[in-house]
């Protein structure tokens, strides 16, 4: 079908203050907003479904806390879920 993972990468840029010695510094923090519709459970699309999973939050977020991802993802499937509440991912239903 096509369908793409859309990346914004932001840089904002805060006073940091040190806890121990109390000096300010400016830092910069990264910040990435995602959204995407993963492909089908149904049918041959579960295999690339399984590769936009895996490139998303094994590959391009795996270290990264400073991210949103939205989407149409279903995660209607229990493995799938589980790996999002195993990972500390926020599953928000609007």
């Amino acid at each position: 079908m096509g369908r793409a993972l859309l990346i914004a990468e932001y840089f904002i840029q805060a006073k940091h203050k040190d806890p121990i010695t109390g000096e300010e510094e400016d830092r910069t923090f990264p910040l990435y907003i995602a959204n995407s519709h993963f492909e089908s459970l149904d049918g041959p699309s579960i295999l690339l479904r399984q590769d936009q999973m895996h490139d998303t939050f094994k590959v391009i977020f795996k270290n990264e806390p400073n991210c949103f991802i939205a989407g149409d993802y279903n995660f209607d499937n229990q493995e799938e879920y589980e790996y999002v509440e195993q990972n500390n991912f926020k599953d928000i239903i609007l």
